[in-house]
Order: C-alpha cells, then sequence, then structure tokens
C-alpha cells in the first residue's frame, strides 16, 4: 500500500526534496509545472533479489494537478533518482489499476499488490508467494558476453545500449526464470552500477559551504539575480562518460 507523505521515510523525501529544487525549471519549460511540485503519496518498489523495499515511487502534485513521479533508491546501489517524469501519475499506481481491472467480476480486489522494479522499463505485481499478476513494459534478456542487461532499463545509466550483432541475446521463458534469475544473472551490472552512482551519493553527502550552491544535506542554492536569470547545468562527475577529466563538469576545460 502507499505511504501517505507524511509517512515517507526521511532520507527519501530528502532526496525527493532536493532533486525536486534542482529541476523545476525543467518542469517549467516543458508547460508542466506551474509551482515547485510537493510530494505525494510514496508507492514501495521491491527489487526481485530483496525482501524490503529497494525503491519507492514519489507522486508529485502540482496546482491540485499529478504532476508526474520520481523513482527514489533506498540503498546506495543505484543512482539516488534514477528516473522521473513531469507529467501524469505513478507507473506503479497504473499498473496495480491495471491488475485490479481485470480480476473476474465479485472478486475481492488484491489488499496486498508487490510491485518488482527491474528498471524504468519494466515493473511487475506480484502477490503472495511471488505470483506473477501482470506488468508494465517489455521484459528484459541478459546480452550474452557483457554484463548491461538489454532492454527495459534506465537510459540515465547507459543500460541497454546498442549492442554487437555477433553477441547473443539471453531471452527468458517466462516471468519466473527472470525473477529467479536475476541476481546470479545481472550481478555484475548491479556492481558496475553502484560503482557509478558512488560519486552522486557522494555528493549529496557533501557539507554545504557559505556561500555556495548545491551539495551537502541542506541543499542550499544561491545565485545572482532572479531564478529566471540562471543559467544552469547538470554537473558531470570526473571520469563519468563523457566527461574523461579529472574535475567535475564545470570546474575546468571538460
Amino acid at each position: 500500500m502507499p505511504l501517505p507523505p507524511n509517512q515517507i521515510p526521511r532520507p527519501v523525501a530528502d532526496v525527493a526534496i532536493a532533486f525536486i529544487r534542482t529541476r523545476t525549471d525543467l518542469g517549467r519549460a516543458e508547460g508542466r509545472w506551474q509551482d515547485a511540485p510537493k510530494l505525494g503519496r510514496a508507492f514501495p518498489l521491491f527489487r526481485p533479489d530483496m525482501e524490503r523495499p529497494a525503491y519507492f515511487e514519489v507522486e508529485l502534485v502540482s496546482a491540485g494537478q499529478k504532476a508526474g513521479s520520481l523513482v527514489v533508491s533506498v540503498l546506495e546501489d543505484d543512482f539516488p533518482v534514477p528516473s522521473f517524469t513531469t507529467a501524469g501519475g505513478t507507473a506503479a499506481e497504473r499498473l496495480r489499476a491495471d491488475v485490479s481491472s481485470r480480476l473476474p467480476a465479485g472478486t475481492a480486489p488484491f489488499q496486498v499488490i508487490r510491485i518488482v522494479r527491474y528498471g524504468t522499463g519494466f515493473i511487475a505485481a506480484e502477490e503472495g508467494q511471488g505470483k506473477h499478476l501482470g506488468h508494465l513494459g517489455e521484459m528484459p534478456c541478459l546480452v550474452l558476453g557483457t554484463s548491461a542487461p538489454e532492454g527495459g532499463y534506465d537510459s540515465e545509466t547507459r543500460e541497454g545500449e546498442g549492442t554487437d550483432a555477433s553477441m547473443e541475446a539471453l531471452e527468458y521463458e517466462s516471468y519466473d526464470e527472470l525473477r529467479d534469475a536475476f541476481a546470479a544473472d545481472f550481478a555484475p551490472w548491479l556492481a558496475e552500477r553502484a560503482a557509478e552512482a558512488k560519486a552522486d551519493w557522494d555528493l549529496l553527502r557533501r557539507p554545504a559551504q557559505p556561500g555556495a550552491g548545491g551539495g551537502g544535506s541542506s541543499y542550499t542554492d544561491c545565485w545572482a539575480g532572479s531564478w529566471s536569470e540562471q543559467r544552469k547545468h547538470s554537473q558531470i562527475p570526473q571520469g563519468t562518460s563523457p566527461n574523461t577529466s579529472s574535475c567535475p563538469s564545470g570546474f575546468c576545460a571538460t
């Protein structure tokens, strides 16, 4: 069941609020947000190899309307916010509604539906002991010879980029097979993703410096002039493609 805003775990809410502050201009530019969105309900999302939630999908509300959602990672083995939208409701809510709509007439709706996230492009609903109830997106496959999963994964982490024609894709015959094999088959990729996400988590923990924008747990932004006069960018950590220099982008030539 989703959590109301006042019951969202504090670390999750802190990450979500910090992200909104850095991206409010994006929503306005796309005509989505009239003001900075507020946090709505949070849907716990599980990983197939974990018993506790690995993410929360937090709905956003702006001017009384649904204004997208943020997927916030609970653990530091993924990026703090691996995916987000600036319009509409949550994928978790949409999947729950889809599953409930297909119940036979007179059947009581499922009281407990576990939403399992495999990536931005594939989430599944389970009931009881893992019975597959339905899903959104395309079930991913494993490309043999590489640790990167193919299909249905986060574009921001470069998961599922084009593959060489000589590589062989392992397609799972069923949802149960994918779920049971996930931990072992995707272990190298999960480790790579955790290593790539470390810089983002380190940045969140960086103490804020007086008079400096960004950074740290206080998430303080400082600028000269009005908000509309700012020129903003997403900083790329050093050594992270395409920034191959020894400095974060914006600090020295990249």
